[in-house]
């Protein structure tokens, strides 16, 4: 009982609970699971509240237990946590959490967080996580490779030398993850000093890309399936989207993806030829972009679109699609949304959350800021994600209505009634039973991803029908299932 409230105490006085911590760590082999488990909630608290010293002394506790699935996730929260301020505690830990990766896959995704931020430490310390963090990239499902791309992007931007101007090459070139892959071990090849060019690793990496995924062919480096919209930002470039595709059709990250093979030259040679083409760091594309208007707009209001996105981005969700679609009356905008975390017991893992607005134009307007806020600098009108979203928006509206350009110059953001309108259509479908905000994940994830210890309860129980008892009337819990939803 004590330990159940002490969590919440230590919120109110951490220190007379902090000098003590060590004693009630010795006496976790007395604990019963439920003990252990308000144990490392208390922990938990400690690792937020930056505790470092005592910290440091229980990570032998929390290694040891790290296997335990009862405990395992809870216990990689409170090392993430760590990490994000404390890397160096954990390097020497590393050998164990690439083991519990390649153990427990549906724990990659909080231990390519924890390498990601290892690897900030130095360079050296860089391509040792980025062998790891590559390698799970050509190996692991395909709901774990936003997570991972994530972090080697973080790598090799902060670690500049390691893939040098190749790097936007990498990843503008192809959305085929394992292609990308290979792309990555070629350059870590050729920049790795000495024997490390030889790193049965990497090239343990490079075969596993000729292995399929999504049913692609992997040595051409050609898509069938785009990525979703959270992930466009790896991929930000000035192109136009692929010659021939409809973009009012399209999924909002294919539409941002380049669709040509990698190993095209003829492609790749049209890529930096084609107009409005940005060259990232280069004084010589700055006049084209500075008689942009909408550049010149968001330039100046960058900082306030990334503090406004930020905080609506906590009420509203951002969908991964968006489809504009022909009604008798009107048109409407179809959107999909899915699971950030899709975890062992995701409800939307493999489907999505189908939402069907009559506002089009205000989804439109909302994407575009979240466009924006995932870059450091301003986009532009030539931007092949805002001509994308420019398309959709062109198909909402009448003829002599004001172009995409001019009303998100005029109007930076939405009007709070429409965004007040769009929480209650969200409410009114019973989106936000199914979703929530997770301010630890920073992302929108479903019931079962937020409250992992349901499902553990429940199937504990051997039954999966007490659930439905949390959810809707009417709702299937079945991740297979996509669920639908039509406007009220």
């Amino acid at each position: 009982m004590l330990l159940r409230v002490l969590p919440a105490l230590y919120e109110q006085q951490p220190r007379p609970i902090t000098l003590r911590l060590r004693d009630l760590v010795a006496l976790t082999a007395q604990l019963d699971q439920a003990e252990q488990h308000h144990l490392l909630r208390l922990l938990q608290a400690v690792a937020r509240n930056k505790e470092l010293g005592v910290l440091k002394e229980c990570l032998p506790f929390l290694f040891g237990h790290l296997r335990d699935p009862n405990h395992s996730d809870l216990i990689l929260n409170i090392l993430t946590e760590l990490s994000s301020y404390e890397p160096t505690a954990l390097a020497s830990f590393l050998p164990t959490l690439k083991e519990l990766g390649e153990t427990f896959p549906g724990l990659i995704g909080q231990t390519a967080k924890i390498f990601g931020a290892v690897g900030h430490i130095d360079e050296e310390t860089a391509r040792t996580c980025l062998l790891y963090l590559v390698n799970q990239l050509a190996n692991m499902e395909h709901s774990f490779h936003h997570i991972l791309l994530l972090e080697i992007k973080s790598l090799t931007d902060t670690f500049s030398s390691i893939l040098g101007t190749q790097s936007r090459d990498i990843y503008r070139m192809s959305n085929s993850f394992t292609a990308i892959a290979k792309l990555l071990v070629r350059q870590l090849e050729d920049s790795a000093p000495g024997a490390r060019s030889k790193s049965l690793a990497l090239h343990a990496v490079r075969a596993k890309g000729a292995s399929s995924e999504g049913g692609q062919d992997e040595e051409s480096g050609e898509v069938n399936a785009g990525i979703s919209f959270p992930e466009i930002y790896i991929s930000q470039d000035d192109e136009r989207p692929p010659f021939g595709a409809d973009p009012a059709v399209m999924p909002l990250g294919d539409s941002l993806v380049s669709h040509r093979s990698v190993d095209d030259p003829e492609s790749a040679d049209w890529a930096e030829s084609a107009p409005g083409k940005a060259l990232e760091g280069s004084a010589e594309a700055a006049p084209v972009e500075h008689q942009d208007k909408l550049y010149l707009h968001l330039k100046e209001n960058l900082g306030k679109v990334k503090e406004y996105v930020a905080e609506m981005g906590r009420k509203i969700p951002i969908p991964e699609q968006c489809v504009i679609e022909d009604t008798v009356r009107s048109c409407v905008a179809k959107l999909f949304f899915s699971c950030a975390l899709k975890g062992h017991y995701c409800l939307y893992s493999k489907s999505s959350f189908t939402l069907v607005s009559h506002q089009p134009p205000l989804w439109i307007h909302i994407m575009f800021l979240f466009q924006q806020s995932l870059f450091a600098e301003p986009l532009s009108i030539q931007s092949s994600s805002v001509q994308v979203l420019k398309a959709l928006w062109e198909k909402t509206q009448l003829k002599g209505a004001h172009s995409f350009e001019t009303a998100m110059i005029q109007s930076t953001f939405p009007h709070q009634k429409d965004l007040d309108h769009v929480q209650m259509h969200l409410e009114e479908v019973r989106f936000f039973d199914l979703f929530g905000y997770s301010e630890e994940a920073g992302a929108w994830q479903c019931f079962m991803c937020n409250n992992p210890e349901k499902a553990t309860d429940t199937l504990a129980s051997a039954s999966l029908r007490p659930l439905t008892s949390e959810f809707p009337t009417g709702f299937s819990v079945d991740a297979q299932e996509k669920s639908s939803v039509s406007t009220a």
